[in-house]
């Protein structure tokens, strides 16, 4: 015969860790979000999550490079050339 408990599922449980988890996250993000925003710099997409998609100069790139850590997908122009290929 099984026990009752008064435990909640595994899978609630986890979810919320992970929301516990993420929104430092996305907080986080946000306020990046904003510092960039008020510099004037442009977004690829309005993204509401931790992942932030900023267009820079390549000159701004090579700049933050030297004092942060951050990974790009690839660079403006060659991602329209790209699609002008394809269509």
């Amino acid at each position: 015969m099984k026990r009752k408990t008064n435990r909640e599922p595994d899978r609630v449980r986890h979810g919320r860790f992970i929301r516990k988890i993420s929104s430092h996250a996305i907080s986080m993000a946000k306020k990046l979000k904003k510092l960039f925003a008020e510099k004037g710099y442009e977004f690829y997409i309005d993204s509401p999550t931790n992942q932030q998609f900023i267009i820079l100069p390549n000159e701004k790139m090579e700049e933050l490079s030297q004092r942060v850590v951050f990974s790009f997908w690839e660079k403006k122009d060659e991602d329209m050339e790209e699609l002008a290929g394809i269509l």
